[in-house]
């Protein structure tokens, strides 16, 4: 299973997700973890063990960049895309890669690009139960 796990806003927030991707690991120790992420990450990316691949995020783009990072996500044929932080930007690019699984929080319009949304209530700590309701 190829999975792509996006965090494409601060650095700090990507640093917090770091054991999201040693969770999936053990989970799912044949799954191939991608990131997406901007390019000022990409060194604490590539030095966490439990990620296979850094795809860097152009950020706001031209139609062109836009076109090249769709086409980039569709030939790695991921299985599914855990965004953890959503845009419309990103939810129409994820959608238009073609990825069948497709999870977001549910608090932004973008969420109308994923076929599987998570409503967040953070401050109620309930973590576990949502991971149990949303494998991937």
């Amino acid at each position: 299973m190829k999975i792509l796990v996006i965090r494409n806003d601060k650095l700090g927030d990507f640093v917090l997700t770091l054991p999201c991707y040693a969770l999936l690991k053990m989970a799912m120790p044949d799954a191939k973890i991608s990131v997406l992420i901007p390019e000022y990450t990409a060194d604490i990316a590539h030095s966490c063990p439990y990620i296979d691949q850094v795809i860097i995020d152009p950020g706001k783009t031209t139609k062109a960049e836009f076109t090249d990072l769709v086409k980039e996500l569709r030939t790695n044929h991921f299985d599914a895309v855990i965004t953890l932080f959503s845009t419309t930007r990103i939810g129409i690019t994820v959608f238009l890669a073609g990825i069948k699984y497709r999870l977001a929080p549910a608090t932004k319009i973008a969420q109308v690009f994923y076929d599987h949304r998570l409503k967040q209530h953070r401050s109620r700590s309930e973590t576990f139960s949502v991971i149990r309701q949303y494998p991937c």
